[in-house]
């Protein structure tokens, strides 16, 4: 009985079959096809990343510093050297009170020096000098006169006792003339030390004396500093960041890298602002790529700076971003969608048209890419109808039923 109701089943499945060939074998096989139009084609390289500020300053006391008073809170916006906080003591103001008085002191003792112990050691240098050279002569002269007989032994000896008097006095004045040459060379470097003090001691008055204020015009994104507490010069007091201008860095794959150059426009979509997009540019390039650990596999990509060149009040640091780089983009051509495409075993690109519900078989040649379409460069023209996702036996020449998008 079992094997009788398995024959049926049998039967009636065949007969199912061979109907359903019968009735496609007449009318065709079904397809899906799309029309062959001109559009505009973008080549997109997509990566995600963290918007923030291009220009941000960190501002930190140099030492602990007790807080006296706050004047701006997170949020506010500050001037360039706007008042952001004053502080206890005046350290810095003493220490640069001082510097001064080094430096004064220093260059007295320059001037002092300069004026007589160095013109006194150059004055007699000079004329033991004269007086050597002079001396020198009248030796030269006495042995001259000698060997001509004209002066005697005594008055030659004589001769040669004020040459080595002289010539010792002019020894010992130039030895103190170099001395009195370092020695002042010594206190000209002291004063070119104690004003190098003084500028900086300046800087750190301007910088941070009994006051921090904004080195930028910006919003205040952060305060660390508190009234009453002694401020830590490892974190920063406060923060100032330019809102107006944001940047995302982004990392692109080792693979499309060399898609990517500067200037490119580049499209930036966020989730806290639905529905808008954003205009940007590539601004720089990392000249090294990095290689980073995703899980149990590597990631080779190099780190891209995208700009925000549009300016919107709704964008903040800190929001994740998605950017579209720009790779390359045309207008007015043939586009097709990806699914409508075969590639042969030699490589060959062809895709399937509709004519008089016929399918005939063309190769193509295509151009850039996007995401789901294709440029078609030759093989196919405008208005003609291509099927999508071709079914695996299907055949130049054979019938087939439309079903068209």
């Amino acid at each position: 009985m079992i094997v009788v109701i398995a024959c049926l089943v049998l039967v009636l499945l065949t007969g199912s079959v061979l109907a359903r060939s019968i009735s496609t074998k007449g009318k065709g096989i079904p397809v899906s096809t799309v029309e062959v139009s001109r559009e505009s084609i973008k080549v997109q390289i997509v990566a995600s990343g963290v918007l923030e500020e291009v220009t941000r300053k960190e501002i930190f006391t140099q030492s602990p510093q007790l807080v006296r008073k706050i004047e701006v809170q997170e949020g506010d916006w500050v001037e360039k050297d706007q008042l952001l906080a004053t502080l206890e003591g005046d350290e810095y103001t003493i220490e640069l009170a001082k510097a001064k008085v080094n430096l004064e002191q220093a260059r007295l003792e320059l001037k002092r020096f300069r004026d007589y112990g160095m013109a006194e050691a150059e004055r007699a240098f000079n004329n033991s000098k004269q007086a050597f050279a002079h001396a020198e002569r009248s030796l030269n002269n006495a042995e001259m006169l000698f060997e001509e007989g004209a002066i005697s032994q005594n008055e030659l000896d004589l001769e040669r006792i004020r040459f080595e008097e002289t010539r010792e006095t002019y020894e010992k004045t130039k030895n103190a003339f170099e001395t009195s040459s370092l020695e002042l060379k010594n206190l000209e470097n002291n004063v070119a030390l104690y004003e190098l003090s003084v500028i900086e001691a300046e800087k750190k008055v301007e910088k941070m004396g009994p006051e921090i204020r904004s080195p930028i015009a910006g919003v205040i994104t952060l305060v660390n500093a508190k009234e009453g507490v002694l401020t830590n010069p490892s974190q920063p007091a406060f923060v100032v960041s330019d809102l107006s201008s944001l940047r995302i860095n982004v990392n692109i794959s080792e693979y499309d890298i060399s898609n990517v150059r500067i200037g490119q426009d580049v499209e930036i979509t966020t989730d806290a602002v639905v529905g808008r997009t954003f205009k940007g540019n590539v601004k720089a390039i990392a000249p090294v790529a990095r290689v980073s650990q995703i899980g149990q596999s590597t990631e080779t990509a190099v780190e891209v700076t995208i700009d925000v060149t549009e300016k919107d009040t709704g964008l903040k640091p800190g929001f994740s971003a998605k950017s579209r780089i720009i790779a390359d983009s045309k207008d007015n051509c043939l586009v097709i969608p990806f699914d409508a495409i075969v590639t042969e075993n030699n490589g060959a690109k062809v895709v399937y048209i509709v004519e008089n519900n016929t399918a005939r078989k063309r190769e193509i040649e295509t151009g850039i890419e996007s995401d789901f379409t294709v440029e078609v460069t030759k093989g196919l023209n405008e208005g003609d109808r291509v099927i999508l996702t071709p079914p695996p036996d299907l055949k130049d020449g054979m019938k087939v039923q439309t079903g068209q998008k």
